[in-house]
């Protein structure tokens, strides 16, 4: 949890596949950069995109000038947005993604990959000592090696224009011809990078295209090690179909567990999505039934088949890197929200506020944020932690804080130095409550039952004792004992371990059927590049 992100990790939604106007070989987005920055960033604050990955082929020129000649220059981006516009543009994080076309071909098309860098990653560093060092096979040479030359614009121009001198059908620009034929060899991106791993070790993530051309490529095929390399070598998978996703954490449709995946595939491998935008239609728009050319999912109300990115992290490239450790339950590829409802009890904010302030206690007017997910406060030994618990408990409690006999109920409230100390509640409903921690008022409508630390340090220790303190504090309570709630508990426990043995013998039934029927590896994968 950092100081720009105070409730730490929250689901966001991020489109990690948005091309530019330098996408040379596939530019739906004409030549006004104006138009192309005041569009793209308009589309990404309406459709709440946390995160976006500026992408091209073989280059960085689109990030490049987004970065410098916009988001750089507040002049700039004054022309194009109101200063309300710009504040949420300051928010949204922008990575540099580039999208190269490997020697490897399946059919007409090569399988792509993606190398996506942290934004802290120097531009200059990234052209210089990365892709104006990397080959293309430029011609071949009878008894000789074959001539290459550096990933560089001036040498696929050149490469285009000699490849339109000898083959009239090629008529578009010499950069297209060029891009359009120039492959790359991942072996040697990968080198590359990691012989300079004090300029970009931990700052890049390499993954490959799974849903699309590599999926072609048959297990039982002498291809088969070629697909395992490039799977094996990918941190994640850009990939959506949910068959695909399934597969990458080691589950079925393989069908030999995660410890088997991650000894064969190096590691779990988190999926993850973008729009591939090549129009404005598609920025923020990963619609997996989208037309080839066009867009208008508004025309067929309910079919349109929505697959955003949604990553729990705080939006930054350290916070992509979690997706690495826990690749199943930091992404979810889904239309909706992932972030899981709960009661409106729950809390959002807490504040403090001391009209009077004792300096060591370290207490000003402070408004702390809570995330959804929050199941503990951490800290050093006397950051605060009881303090911040013990007062957020108050509100719930029909007394005043100051009638607690403990240590630092006495240094708030003590005689000689009483203090005005307010504390304020906001729930999920929006409802809010505030309280003096001298006032006998509490919170209506939640029961809360507070267990202090030393309190709950008697029992962990023991989990019988600790069940049947639970025990009692929930059932023996006088809200439980004076209602219906304890027999319609029993009763429903019942019913709950009933079904729970009727859940277990169909799953074992649908387990088994599944491994009867379920489709080898090279057919289940196959299904991703038409779905």
């Amino acid at each position: 949890m950092s100081g720009d992100y105070p409730k730490g990790s929250e689901w966001r939604k991020w489109d990690l596949h948005v091309h530019t106007p330098a996408s040379v070989l596939n530019n739906g987005f004409g030549s006004d950069w104006d138009a192309y920055v005041k569009n793209l960033f308009t589309i990404l604050i309406t459709k709440q995109i946390a995160v976006v990955g500026i992408t091209d082929y073989f280059n960085i020129d689109g990030y490049k000038k987004l970065s410098e000649e916009y988001l750089e220059k507040a002049s700039k981006l004054a022309t194009l947005f109101t200063p309300q516009e710009i504040e949420p543009i300051k928010q949204i994080l922008v990575l540099p993604n580039i999208e190269f076309r490997s020697d490897i071909f399946v059919g007409a098309n090569s399988v792509n990959f993606h190398v996506i860098f942290s934004e802290a990653v120097p531009i200059k560093d990234i052209e210089e000592k990365f892709l104006h060092e990397i080959d293309f096979v430029y011609q071949g040479e009878p008894q000789a090696e074959d001539k290459k030359r550096k990933l560089k614009e001036t040498n696929l121009k050149e490469l285009g224009a000699q490849l339109k001198k000898d083959h009239a059908e090629f008529k578009e620009s010499d950069l297209f011809i060029g891009m359009m034929n120039a492959v790359v060899d991942h072996k040697q991106v990968s080198k590359i990078l990691s012989d300079k791993e004090s300029i970009f070790g931990g700052k890049y993530l390499f993954g490959v295209m799974a849903d699309e051309d590599l999926s072609a490529i048959g297990w039982n095929s002498r291809d088969h090690l070629t697909r395992k390399v490039l799977i094996q070598k990918s941190d994640m998978l850009l990939a959506s179909n949910p068959f695909t996703r399934q597969w990458a954490l080691g589950k079925p449709p393989y069908l030999e567990g995660p410890e088997k995946f991650i000894a064969e595939f190096k590691m779990i491998k988190p999926c993850v999505h973008g729009s591939d935008a090549h129009e404005f239609g598609f920025i923020g728009h990963p619609c997996a039934k989208r037309g080839a050319k066009s867009h208008d999912c508004s025309a067929t109300p309910g079919d349109c088949d929505l697959r955003f990115c949604w990553i729990k992290a705080e939006p930054t490239f350290e916070g992509l890197k979690q997706i690495l450790y826990e690749p199943e339950d930091r992404v979810a590829i889904q239309a909706a929200d992932p972030t899981v409802l709960k009661t409106s009890q729950c809390l959002v904010q807490f504040g403090i506020d001391a009209a009077v302030l004792e300096p060591e206690l370290s207490f000003g007017a402070t408004q702390v944020l809570l995330n959804e997910g929050l199941v503990a406060v951490t800290g050093g030994k006397g950051s605060g932690k009881t303090a911040l618990v013990d007062l957020m408990a108050n509100i719930y409690e029909n007394r005043a804080f100051c009638d607690d006999k403990n240590s630092f109920a006495k240094r708030i409230c003590g005689d000689d130095t009483a203090m005005d100390l307010n504390t304020t509640l906001k729930l999920q409903s929006g409802q809010e409550f505030a309280k003096g921690v001298k006032e006998q008022t509490f919170l209506e409508g939640a029961t809360v039952v507070y267990v202090a630390q030393g309190e709950l340090e008697k029992h962990v220790e023991d989990p019988a004792q600790l069940e049947t303190y639970i025990n009692r504090l929930i059932f023996e309570s006088n809200e439980v004992k004076d209602s219906t709630l304890l027999f319609d508990y029993e009763n429903i426990n019942d019913e709950v371990e009933v079904l729970g043995d009727t859940l277990k013998s169909s799953n074992k039934n649908i387990f088994s059927l599944e491994t009867e029927t379920a489709p080898g590896i090279e057919e289940g994968l196959k299904k991703t590049a038409s779905s």
